[in-house]
């Protein structure tokens, strides 16, 4: 679960998996967030009952690369990406009241966060070679971390589901959104890679925005793209 803030669909997660596979049901969850949640997560594990050696947490940001980046509020030519791992982790660490991935004391208007791969973030945590669901709600992040071929291919060898928190422009000078051109390229690329759309919902200006759907109007606060690999996973 990218994007994982104290871990809510994570667990639902494995609630759901007890109740249709049983309480035994082998499964490893892998929980990354900018801000460090880990020990609230922690709690809710003790709370809720789950094998706390299936849940593992990392704190850091998951790109199409592997580089350490980092922004200080003098270059307002910064990249895209770096003014959201900015603006996500002031503004997550303010609201929720925890520690988040920054520089040193002496910079503190500079956020420096490790950047790691999709793949290379899998293997360091031993990750099985078949993910069955990839849950991502990144803040918009989701551009830079699918905006690329490398990433979409590896899901396709990998991930047998994607679902994706979308997102309306958070920055002013940052990402887009996912409902601009590059958001459908990156539809496109799926697709060219076997994908099946399964739920595409569009983002909107705050609150959000209402779709119909299967039950009725819902108001959506985040876009939705939920995908299904055509692929077969051959492990």
């Amino acid at each position: 679960e990218l994007g994982c803030g104290y871990g809510h669909w994570a667990f639902a997660a494995w609630a759901a998996l007890k109740q249709k596979l049983g309480p035994k049901a082998p499964h490893k969850m892998l929980l990354v967030d900018v801000v460090d949640t880990h020990s609230t997560i922690a709690e809710l594990i003790a709370l809720n009952g789950p094998d706390p050696h299936s849940f593992h947490f990392h704190l850091g940001w998951i790109g199409g690369t592997d580089a350490a980046a980092a922004h200080n509020t003098s270059e307002p030519s910064a990249a895209a990406v770096n003014a959201a791992q900015r603006y996500q982790i002031a503004h997550y660490a303010h609201a929720w009241g925890t520690k988040a991935s920054t520089g040193t004391k002496s910079q503190p208007e500079s956020v420096v966060a490790s950047v790691m791969s999709l793949p290379r973030l899998l293997a360091a945590y031993e990750m099985p070679c078949m993910v069955d669901m990839l849950d991502v709600d990144i803040q918009g992040a989701e551009i830079e971390l699918f905006n690329s071929e490398a990433t979409v291919r590896y899901l396709s060898r990998h991930v047998r589901r994607v679902h994706v928190g979308t997102h309306y422009p958070a920055w002013k000078d940052g990402l887009k959104g996912w409902h601009d051109k590059r958001g459908l390229k990156i539809r496109q690329l799926f697709r060219d890679h076997n994908w099946t759309e399964t739920r595409v919902y569009n983002p909107g200006p705050y609150p959000g925005r209402t779709h119909s759907t299967s039950r009725g109007p819902v108001l959506f606060g985040d876009g939705i793209y939920s995908a299904l690999n055509g692929n077969a996973i051959d492990c």
